[in-house]
């Protein structure tokens, strides 16, 4: 099995155990548990079979189910479901702000470019393209999971 297989079937684990602890804690309704745990259930499955076609859907659905009652961002458990941004997305962000970081303007030239979520992943923020921006290595690394008004700053 590869590394991503193997981090993927232990976030499946984490997932499952992040489901009994709501249903004890008395969080979640037992029809949102079992839609979580059943899509969790079918994810482990593929990744046994290694049939990847169906696993983002399946991710997509169990994120839904999380989230079904309030926009709470996903439990750490449960991050892993989270879509990666594709290198096409972040080649738009980087061009859309000139090559330049949007904390403190330095170019491509100057640092290594990173792309940036304003809202954290942690904090419920998206790859959608309004909540990302260019960032410099330093800026990046220094603001770690801070959200910052990117229109005050730019």
């Amino acid at each position: 099995m590869n590394t991503r297989r193997v981090r993927t079937m232990k976030g499946v684990l984490s997932g499952l155990s992040w489901v009994f602890r709501q249903l004890q804690a008395d969080t979640i309704s037992v029809a949102r548990a079992n839609a979580i745990t059943t899509a969790l259930g079918e994810l482990s499955r593929l990744l046994k079979e290694g049939t990847s076609d169906r696993m983002l859907p399946l991710a997509l659905a169990v994120e839904t189910a999380i989230k079904q009652d309030n926009n709470e961002p996903l439990p750490s458990e449960l991050r892993f479901l989270a879509k990666r941004m594709s290198t096409r997305l972040r080649f738009r962000i980087l061009a859309r702000d000139g090559f330049r970081c949007r904390y403190c303007g330095k170019t491509s030239g100057e640092k290594e470019l990173h792309v940036d979520h304003v809202t954290p992943l942690s904090k419920g923020g998206t790859n959608d393209p309004a909540n990302l921006v260019t960032a410099c290595s330093e800026c990046n690394m220094g603001k770690t999971d801070t959200m910052i008004n990117i229109n005050a700053v730019a």
